[in-house]
């Protein structure tokens, strides 16, 4: 699944993370990262959703993951 950084920045307060932070983070919670590419002004993370994590099959999902990965509200 394709995930936008500039589309998380709006459910993460703070503003999006760095990419390569970002996929770290994903990596650590379990949602693999297969690859990060910029597309235009925007970078976008193809994410690897498992079965069992349809609470991340969308950016708000996603956006919630990495917020309690980063110690964000």
């Amino acid at each position: 699944m394709n995930i936008s950084l500039d589309w998380l920045k709006d459910f993460l307060p703070g503003g999006a993370p760095d990419p390569q932070a970002a996929g770290d983070a994903l990596m650590r919670g379990g949602l693999p990262v297969e690859k990060i590419e910029s597309k235009g002004n925007d970078t976008v993370l193809d994410v690897e959703v498992t079965s069992n994590r349809s609470d991340c099959l969308s950016h708000v999902g996603v956006g919630r993951e990495l917020a309690a990965l980063l110690g964000r509200e």
